[in-house]
Parts: structure tokens; sequence; C-alpha cells
């Protein structure tokens, strides 16, 4: 189905909401582990707050806004490696292909 010669899948993905579709699943599946709680933080990385989630660490970002190829948090999803992957295995939590289809 077209919308004005954009596919219904074209039209949702441009309706993403950062608030409403993106921190939802941080908060769920990384906010444990990357967010307020200083104490519980891991990698001291911390992704609640904008300016230290898109801040260049080593030269890498954990998120590159408009940029999902550059963002380590996208590679850290992504990867097949045990010693990468986030979330970790132990940490209980994983995310659906939606959730990660969505990040």
């Amino acid at each position: 189905m077209l919308l004005c010669g954009m596919s219904v899948a074209s039209a949702v993905e441009t309706k993403l909401g950062f608030n409403r579709d993106i921190r939802p699943i941080l908060s769920n599946k990384c906010f444990r582990c990357h967010g307020f709680d200083e104490k519980a933080r891991k990698g001291d990385l911390r992704l609640d707050k904008r300016e230290d989630a898109t801040a260049s660490r080593d030269g890498k970002s954990a998120i590159v806004p408009g940029k999902p190829q550059q963002s380590e948090l996208i590679a850290r999803i992504d990867t097949t490696d045990a010693d990468d992957i986030m979330p970790p295995p132990e940490s209980k939590f994983s995310l659906t292909l939606a959730e990660k289809e969505t990040l």
C-alpha cells in the first residue's frame, strides 16, 4: 500500500518519537546499568541523558543522532560477540527483533 508515494512501512518509520518509542525500550532494558543510578552504572555510560549518550568516548558515541550505523549502541545490540553484546546475557534482559529495529 502506498501513501503519497511512500510505503506504509516508510510512513510508520517517520513517525517514531524518542519519548514514545525509543526511551521506553532504553528504560526497560538499558537504564538499570546505564541510567541515573551512579552506583549501579556500568562502563561509565549514561543513556538517560542526551549529552552523555551522544558524547564521544574513545572516539565512539553510544548514540549518533540520525546515524545509527555509527552508533555504538546499535553495534552492541547487533553483535554476536559474547563479550560485547548488549544487554549482556547475565543481565537476563534481551531485546526483541522489533525493539532492535525500533532502536
